[in-house]
């Protein structure tokens, strides 16, 4: 399970992270689990109102189907996840290794997807 625990403080001019800046590749090949993970817990210390953007793309979570994995969010507060449309009607796009759970929510508040 990756997992992101958050606690957050409110900001003045909300800051807009992008997870590529932290690893994920969005090329539904690689394994971005460890780099959303980065990001949702650098969205998590910088605050309320912080945007994380996903790039078109999409963002594997685990590639082996004998080991699911599921993107956990834990704890996240008043911070918006926003996909972006690419070329062509591309989208944001979540893919596991054969684990129905892709994205869990646990004790998060205001959390806009």
């Amino acid at each position: 399970v990756l997992e992101a625990n958050a606690l957050t403080s409110a900001a003045a001019d909300p800051p807009q992270l992008n997870v590529r800046d932290f690893g994920a590749v969005g090329d539904g090949v690689s394994d971005d689990g460890a780099a959303i993970q980065r990001a949702l817990a650098a969205a998590a210390a910088l605050g309320a109102g912080t945007v994380l953007r996903f790039p078109a793309g999409r963002y594997v979570l685990g590639l082996a189907p004998e080991k699911p994995v599921h993107l956990l969010i834990r704890g996240l507060c008043d911070v918006t996840l926003a996909g972006e449309a690419g070329p062509e009607g591309a989208a944001t796009e979540f893919a596991g290794g054969g684990h129905a759970t892709l994205v869990r929510f646990e004790d998060c508040h205001n959390v806009r997807v």
